[in-house]
């Protein structure tokens, strides 16, 4: 028999300690058996998708990818990217990139999903109290927390506010997606004095969709998919 390597553990551990989980995450090179692991392009089983280490150009130019579908001023900032998509929002104290997160989070657990709101920040106190009630975001499917709990299994989005307060390095960023390929993951940053924000520039490299709030009340997206598109924060 196969010995469980660390993902497997990791899985397994998962779904025992989270009640809500009614499944267990396999990998589905495990699903697909010799020819998942050895990266062949047949048609995989059911189950989270992995895409092959090589793949045929026109069979690659053919794949449908999924997205979130994201309309309104949401498009307008940043397109509409992958269903798993990660972002970064900075910008300096005041200028509004909170109830930009906020208002995001709200948009997404009215019409995709439900959301996590770390608000490591403030947290759970009148000043998010306010913001949520300036934005009418309050929602069955909006779910708002002072720490990072260990089990994500419930939640499609997860807003991080702030990464810096939350003590967390690029390669906790990047392990946390690994553990939770199928979610999506928006990180606050705070900003230095000059506006840029902190921590290593490889924040900014791993990931889908950068926005900075360089002035009060205005949100510009430099990321991937709609460079250049930018919304009024403060406008409904």
């Amino acid at each position: 028999m196969k010995p469980l390597c660390s993902r497997h553990i990791k899985n397994l551990r998962e779904f025992i300690s989270d009640k809500k989980q009614k499944t267990l995450l396999i990998e589905q090179r495990e699903l697909n058996g010799i020819e998942g692991v050895l990266g062949c392009a047949c048609n995989p089983l059911n189950g989270f998708e992995e895409m092959p280490a090589i793949m045929n150009s026109m069979d690659f130019a053919n794949m449908q990818f999924e997205t979130i579908g994201l309309k309104g001023k949401w498009f307008d900032l940043i397109g509409d990217p992958s269903s798993n998509f990660t972002a970064m929002v900075f910008g300096k104290p005041k200028m509004g990139k909170s109830y930009l997160c906020i208002d995001f989070a709200g948009y997404l657990a009215r019409n995709h999903g439900k959301v996590l709101y770390v608000a490591k920040e403030e947290g759970l106190d009148m000043t998010l109290q306010k913001k949520l009630n300036d934005k009418d975001v309050a929602h069955p499917n909006l779910f708002v927390a002072a720490v990072l709990p260990e089990g994500l299994s419930p939640y499609d989005f997860i807003f991080l506010d702030s990464v810096n307060r939350l003590g967390l390095l690029p390669e906790d960023l990047n392990r946390l997606k690994a553990f939770n390929p199928t979610k999506s993951f928006i990180y606050i940053f705070q900003s230095t004095k000059f506006g840029n924000f902190k921590g290593s520039q490889s924040f900014q490299h791993d990931v889908d969709v950068v926005i900075e709030v360089p002035e009060k009340g205005k949100a510009v997206q430099m990321g991937r998919f709609n460079q250049g598109g930018e919304i009024d924060i403060f406008n409904d």
